[in-house]
């Protein structure tokens, strides 16, 4: 009986320390993701993608032409000659991306319908510059690390209150006053 206390003691305490230094750990890395984000954030708002002279006559002559054929193409072709301006974009170099962004409105003044608009925008701004890229990443960082934790804690207090409610701990009564939602 003795050992069986002091092996319950010592549990219950190793229990403890684990869970202060969980939350600490959680702590330092809340700091962390958030430094990160906002680190992101910055480096993000000041990116920059140095363009060629040939980069900025590459992609307007591109809006010219995409220009063209969505002014020519039928109400009923618009949607598929969005799609394959969409394809011809991701041939686009992240340099020549960023400068028909330039030329957007050029494109997007011929497009009545929403989903194609999103589409040619989605195309336009697929730049893999290592800066924007930082905030996506930093973005999809967890927000917890204690999900385990949690997730433990919560099935012992279902299993505890399973063996209560089968060992007959909970009387009908206190289920309805207490537990019953």
């Amino acid at each position: 009986m003795q050992d069986e206390k002091v092996r319950a003691y010592e549990l219950d305490r190793l229990e403890q320390e684990y869970r202060k230094q969980s939350q600490e750990v959680e702590e330092a890395y809340q700091a962390y993701r958030k430094q990160s984000l906002e680190d992101a954030k910055v480096r993000a708002a000041q990116a920059s993608v140095k363009l060629t002279d040939k980069d900025k006559l590459t992609a307007e002559q591109f809006a010219t032409r995409a220009s063209l054929e969505l002014v020519g193409a039928y109400e009923q072709d618009k949607s598929v000659t969005v799609a394959r301006i969409v394809d011809d974009i991701r041939l686009l170099t992240d340099e020549q991306r960023t400068a028909l962004q330039a030329n957007a409105s050029q494109l997007l003044a011929n497009i009545d319908d929403v989903k194609d608009k999103r589409k040619l925008i989605d195309a336009m701004q697929e730049v893999r510059n290592p800066d924007l890229l930082a905030l996506e990443v930093a973005r999809q960082l967890p927000v917890e690390l204690d999900r385990r934790q949690r997730n433990r804690d919560i099935s012992r207090r279902v299993v505890r209150e399973n063996e209560m409610h089968a060992s007959g701990g909970i009387s009908p009564e206190f289920y309805e006053k207490h537990l019953k939602q």
